[in-house]
């Protein structure tokens, strides 16, 4: 059984840092959605074709 290795989107990674460090520091998840989308984060679904990611 072969193994594919996974890369690391420095951008996407970058966001999630971002809302690690929101959540932990005690920011609401529906904060964090309004944050993002004020900032016009694509979601992590974009690329897949899906119309909405329910932020």
């Amino acid at each position: 059984m072969q193994r594919e290795l996974l890369e690391i989107d420095e951008a996407q990674a970058e966001v999630v840092r971002r809302i690690f460090t929101w959540f932990a520091g005690g920011v609401s998840s529906i904060h964090i959605a309004m944050r993002l989308n004020q900032e016009r984060v694509p979601c992590p679904l974009a690329d897949s074709g899906t119309p909405r990611c329910g932020r």
